[in-house]
């Protein structure tokens, strides 16, 4: 099966085993249960105008049979604070925006002192999410309608994972309001188009916590990756099932 998987940063973030890619694992589920081989191609969601235009290109190239699709809860939940200083200083704060993201990727933003100055100045200045769950929504619906354009593919859906919030109570509190928003929007987009929908209905673990997540505290870690991959797997079964009059290929 050739399988388009609409998916986030934690897919490319480097370190972890192939066991314990997402991706592979799904991949490994769904063929265990079905007995059909997957070839999974990868590309990264992002709310961005440029979205529609790369979606039809991906469809164009790599004719799925099945779309996977994560819609991730980073762009809603993170609240940035060089973006906030961007979205208010204009030039200035582009320049202080993308230093403050490569400082972040570099080996400094894995460690204490980056998390500590983060947390400090996230207090002192706050930050801003990268959209709002309506601009979010929109972009997911705009995408779901040029998948299911195309004839016969299936698609399952997602829903965002991931509370951030690790500044504050308060900050926490917000992007998980902001996600289950989002989670709302994503049930009622997905009753209206027959989609087969996972959602985390409680945050299944917090950014901070170290049993889940990656020293910069964003990305999932080997265990967690698993654990995904083994929920996701078992979308994927659903989905294909739910287009095969409910029966798989060992039936």
């Amino acid at each position: 099966m050739r399988l388009l998987r609409l998916t986030s940063s934690n897919d490319f973030v480097a370190g972890l085993p192939d066991h314990a890619r997402t991706y592979l694992v799904a991949e490994r589920v769904f063929r265990d249960a079905t007995g059909v081989p997957v070839e999974t191609t990868m590309k990264k969601f992002w709310p961005s105008p440029g979205f529609e235009a790369a979606l039809t290109r991906w469809l164009e190239d790599t004719d799925p049979e099945m779309v996977y699709f994560i819609v991730p809860s980073y762009p809603i939940c993170y609240e940035s604070v060089p973006l906030r200083v961007e979205r208010r200083l204009g030039t200035a704060g582009r320049f202080i925006n993308a230093r403050s993201q490569a400082t972040a990727s570099s080996r400094f933003g894995k460690t204490a002192a980056f998390h500590v100055l983060r947390r400090l100045s996230n207090r002192a200045i706050g930050g801003d999410p990268l959209v709002t769950v309506p601009e979010m929504a929109g972009y997911v619906e705009r995408a779901v309608r040029l998948i299911l354009a195309r004839e016969g593919v299936i698609l399952a859906i997602r829903g965002p994972k991931t509370p951030f919030g690790t500044e504050s109570r308060a900050a926490k509190v917000r992007s998980e309001r902001r996600r289950q928003e989002l989670n709302r929007e994503l049930r009622a987009l997905c009753g209206r188009h027959h989609i087969p929908l996972q959602l985390f209905e409680e945050p299944p673990f917090e950014a901070e916590n170290p049993a889940h997540v990656q020293a910069d505290r964003i990305h999932m870690n080997a265990t967690e990756s698993v654990r995904a991959g083994e929920f996701e797997g078992q979308g994927m079964i659903a989905a294909w099932e739910l287009a095969h009059g409910g029966s798989t290929a060992r039936d």
